[in-house]
């Protein structure tokens, strides 16, 4: 008679993940194909990783009447589809044959799940900090942003024109890469901390590498520096002629006033 398998007895799924050294999904396979023999101590090799250092054996899940010592052959081997760039499964089905040559009628099935765990990285530029000054955005909306005072509306703007910065000044990642997937990098946040009437605020924009399997890197920033460094503009008051009598005080012929570019108070 033929080897009789336990209808108890099964392997459960097995999961390896590529941060523990398995190969990419994609690439991932078992290095068996159908008649091979098993050795019950050695094993197979699956994505890269040989189970048999590992330690691994079948499950004793088959019994016969005449012999323990059975022979463990692959009846069928399925690689999944390659196309399963983040997760795949593999599936070998294992059958038993005693000293006789019979054949087991049910086989057991073993699952194995490759998952891609491992997120892309950040290419950062080199320089990841940069001067602005205040023509190149509104005091006023940078120190209303800090403070939590503008409208939806107005904060959804501030944050276009503050992006828009960031990479006019080349302070966005250069690219990511990833081992098994595509990947691109995405922008999470930006912040304003806020300085004093020289060193106006700094704004800080914090990207991440995603990839398409949803694994995500640790998080990098740039930074961009909101400086006054440009000198207050001076108005004098039109020319005027006035004899030896007459009041020649600037309260009588003008006064010159300055503006700055920053919005702080000018003395003249």
């Amino acid at each position: 008679e033929a080897p009789v398998k336990d209808p108890n007895c099964e392997e459960p799924p097995m999961t390896f993940f590529t941060s523990d050294g398995a190969d990419c999904p994609a690439d991932a396979i078992i290095d068996v194909e159908v008649g091979d023999i098993i050795d019950n101590t050695g094993l197979f090799t699956i994505a890269g990783l040989d189970l048999g250092t590992m330690n691994m054996q079948l499950a004793p899940c088959f019994t016969d009447n005449c012999t323990d010592d059975l022979t463990y052959v692959v009846r069928n081997v399925d690689n999944g589809d390659p196309s399963e760039t983040c997760s795949k499964t593999i599936v070998v089905e294992i059958e038993a044959v005693d000293d006789c040559g019979n054949v087991s009628v049910d086989a057991l099935v073993c699952t194995f799940i490759i998952v891609d765990d491992v997120a892309p990285e950040l290419e950062m530029p080199v320089v990841t900090e940069g001067d602005i000054t205040c023509d190149d955005i509104s005091v006023e909306d940078v120190t209303a942003f800090a403070n939590g005072t503008l409208t939806p509306e107005e904060e959804a703007a501030f944050l276009d024109a503050a992006a828009a910065l960031f990479v006019s000044n080349g302070l966005i990642p250069t690219g990511t890469t990833d081992d098994c997937n595509d990947s691109d990098y995405e922008e999470i946040s930006i912040d304003v901390t806020l300085g004093d009437d020289c060193d106006i605020a700094t704004l800080i924009c914090t990207f991440v590498a995603v990839d398409v399997c949803g694994n995500t890197s640790e998080p990098a920033s740039t930074s961009l520096n909101l400086i006054d460094d440009t000198a207050p503009v001076i108005t004098c008051p039109a020319d005027v002629e006035v004899d030896c009598t007459a009041d020649n005080s600037p309260a009588s012929t003008g006064m010159a006033t300055a503006t700055d570019d920053c919005g702080q108070e000018v003395a003249v």
